[in-house]
């Protein structure tokens, strides 16, 4: 009698081991890269502005022009992703990102130019955050999966902090053209992980390659099934990618609810992420001080995004981790709308950084976590993908609050009101029972 294995079930109750391990660090590998080259253009507005003759809404462009790219990848690599693989679709797009951030370096002379190629740029950088977070749902212990997700993906927040760093050390000596050649070197670590990371197990038995699934399961759950028998995914596999199921009656409250949210959070997110460096600077603090705040807001974003996947995993509801968090970061903005002291512009950033930003990866792991595999890439594509509008929009949007009101307040009092709206939208999206999904 040929044994069954649901392999689903293997993997969630496997036990950690060296190759969940390796998995993890190549995957914020990763993620940094993603981080790192989202996050550098916030670092030349105040080389570039004068140069290029910008207004302040144009400034917040140059942010913005990536994330238009960002969300033509994540809207358009789920359908890929779900069709063809985890893996290439994810070395795939590490080439594309780092080809185009080494010509950014060499060829964006001009705005116009830059914008081109930071949309291109974008394009491949879409592609990776939302994909590391589906492949880590596949492959990760259920009882550690919020933490192992936010390890790997943190990845995102720690580019995010080098970016700070580098801006702060090299662009003096270098120009900021240093920034965007860096990046190039996701090239590399496209080969790595042609060579060290697996494909999806869950991938595989759903796309019928079973033999290939049983080799990697081997290295994911030893012992735990019998080679010789049969595996199999106990759910629909007739729609991959489908977005018409994201839309279906079934599923249409949460996708919408979920859109919103993301909307919201990265609006939020990337109004601060644009212009806390340029905001410190004009309320008095050094060039290099306005860099290593930027880096501050991504230190405390790694450290909010593990604080509350641990409190998701503690307290079995990632919605009420994500409202209380998000709850204090909007707090914290008003402090910094009433209040300019350096001190306190250090502890508002920072816990903005936390409770603003950290929560983000719980939030792409919420997503993942409602719908199955055949159609899990394309949901958190598209939630990031809708998601990018606010992005695109939050910095434009800072930049003309700025551009009317230079002490600053109208900016940090317009992403507050974001971010009320935001806790109003994530505690109404229906509460998602352990193991299954609404497409269920």
């Amino acid at each position: 009698m040929v044994s069954i294995t649901d392999v689903r079930r293997q993997v969630g109750a496997a036990a950690v081991n060296a190759h969940h391990l390796r998995i993890i660090i190549i995957v914020a590998c990763a993620t940094i890269f993603d981080g790192y080259d989202n996050f550098i253009p916030s670092y030349i507005i105040h080389f570039t502005r004068d140069e290029w003759h910008l207004s302040r809404s144009q400034a917040g462009f140059l942010v913005s022009s990536g994330l238009i790219g960002f969300m033509i990848g994540a809207l358009g690599h789920g359908p890929i992703a779900d069709r063809f693989g985890r893996k290439p679709t994810l070395v795939a797009a590490l080439f594309v990102a780092g080809a185009f951030s080494t010509f950014t370096g060499l060829w964006a002379h001009s705005f116009p130019a830059f914008v081109i190629l930071r949309i291109l740029t974008g394009v491949g950088l879409g592609v990776i955050l939302p994909l590391s977070t589906a492949y880590m749902n596949e492959l990760m212990p259920t009882r550690v999966i919020n933490v192992t997700t936010v390890l790997a993906t943190g990845g995102y927040t720690i580019g995010g902090t080098l970016a700070g760093l580098a801006g702060f050390t090299l662009v003096s000596g270098f120009g900021w053209p240093i920034l965007f050649l860096l990046g190039g070197s996701a090239v590399l670590l496209a080969f790595l992980c042609i060579a060290w990371l697996p494909e999806s197990p869950l991938y595989l038995v759903g796309a019928g390659r079973n033999l290939e699934a049983a080799e990697v399961m081997q290295n994911l759950a030893p012992g735990s099934f019998d080679p010789r028998g049969a595996l199999v995914l106990n759910e629909e596999t007739k729609r991959k990618g489908s977005v018409a199921l994201l839309l279906n009656a079934a599923n249409r409250r949460i996708t919408i609810l979920i859109w919103t949210v993301e909307s919201l959070v990265l609006f939020n997110a990337y109004a601060l992420i644009g212009w806390i460096p340029t905001i410190m600077i004009q309320r008095g603090e050094a060039v290099a001080s306005g860099f290593l705040f930027g880096a501050l807001l991504q230190i405390a974003s790694l450290l909010g995004g593990l604080t509350c996947s641990l409190f998701a995993d503690l307290s079995g509801s990632q919605r009420a981790a994500l409202a209380a968090w998000w709850a204090l970061g909007t707090l914290s903005v008003i402090g910094l709308a009433l209040i300019n002291t350096h001190l306190t512009n250090i502890l508002f950033v920072g816990i903005s950084g936390m409770c603003v930003l950290g929560p983000l990866l719980v939030l792409n792991n919420l997503v993942a976590q409602s719908f199955e595999t055949e159609v899990r890439s394309t949901a958190v594509g598209w939630a990031l993908g809708i998601g990018r509008i606010g992005g695109i929009i939050g910095p434009v949007v800072a930049g003309w609050a700025l551009q009317r009101s230079e002490n600053t307040s109208l900016m940090f009092t317009v992403v507050a009101c974001s971010g009320f709206m935001s806790i109003g939208a994530v505690l109404a999206i229906p509460r998602i029972n352990s193991g299954t999904s609404p497409l269920g």
